[in-house]
């Protein structure tokens, strides 16, 4: 995975680079979750539709401010555990996100395609 080290919230963390790979991960979410990666800065709660989706996948809600909109994103790598982190902007240079490798301890069972959306 091609990646360099980058100063993050003051800690380090591992900017992924490759496009490909960048891809990859955003097909994995979208075709699970079904949920913009980018999303619409106009978008409203459809009760009908958005209930439903909440009713599909065990979940906590919490409640967002309007810092930086990220998701997290636990997936296993090739039977290691990854938590990449997911820009909600993208710069209008690039074709994907910024995503970051950090370094959180979660619980094992959580590395199975689980997204959090954080700030």
């Amino acid at each position: 995975m091609d990646t360099n080290k980058i100063e993050f919230c003051n800690k380090y963390a591992f900017n992924i680079k490759n496009n490909r790979f960048k891809s990859d991960i955003l097909k994995k979410i979208i075709e699970k979750y079904d949920i913009p990666i980018i999303p619409n800065k106009n978008i409203n709660f459809k009760y009908d539709r958005d209930m439903y989706k909440l009713k599909r996948f065990n979940h906590y809600i919490s409640v967002l401010t309007s810092g930086n909109k990220y998701l997290l994103y636990l997936t296993k790598i090739k039977n290691e555990n990854y938590c990449i982190l997911i820009d909600r902007k993208l710069n209008k240079n690039h074709k994907y996100p910024k995503m970051l490798i950090i370094n959180f301890r979660f619980s094992d069972e959580l590395f199975n395609e689980t997204i959090f959306e954080c700030e």
